[in-house]
């Protein structure tokens, strides 16, 4: 791959593969080259380069909890820094997690609040209560709704906080 700049400032980017030709006797006579422009394709890389950058930035940086559940096996596969610290685990200990150490509720009652974000297709907004690691709870207020991620079925969950509220 390499990138052709032309005299007016123009770019494009351009993949070539080759083959040497040889002769009766084995040597190398010529070459084969196919080349292809391939312009499109390392403009929409860098798009979706800049993208995930966007993306990482801003759950990184957001004070709200949010993480994603595999649907599956219902593990914790992803998680921002907020959740981390509400919850109090190291990013190992929750990585191993499931939504069923995660919400202080019964498995019957999760997975049927599961079921209902998969029925309607669409977010589901509830509060719910989060087990810490130091035995205490809070008290959230839970958006949920399904994507794909790594090609699963995966739900993605935003938690705010609202314990102060509760408890008022």
């Amino acid at each position: 791959e390499f990138e052709l700049v032309g005299l007016k400032g123009t770019n494009r980017w351009l993949e070539t593969h080759a083959v040497p030709l040889r002769d009766a006797g084995g040597e190398i006579a010529g070459l084969l080259a196919i080349t292809r422009d391939i312009t499109e394709r390392k403009k929409n890389e860098e798009a979706l380069r800049h993208s995930e950058r966007l993306y990482r930035a801003v759950i990184e940086q957001a004070t709200e909890n949010i993480y994603l559940i595999d649907i599956e096996t219902r593990r914790v596969v992803e998680f921002n820094p907020a959740f981390r610290e509400t919850l109090g685990y190291t990013e190992e200990e929750l990585r191993r997690m499931t939504l069923y150490d995660i919400v202080a509720a019964d498995r019957e009652s999760i997975d049927a609040n599961v079921q209902r974000i998969l029925e309607r297709k669409s977010p589901f907004v509830g509060q719910r209560q989060y087990s810490r690691k130091d035995g205490s709870l809070v008290d959230v207020e839970v958006s949920a709704s399904t994507i794909s991620h790594n090609g699963r079925e995966t739900l993605c969950v935003v938690a705010h906080d609202v314990t102060e509220r509760a408890r008022a």
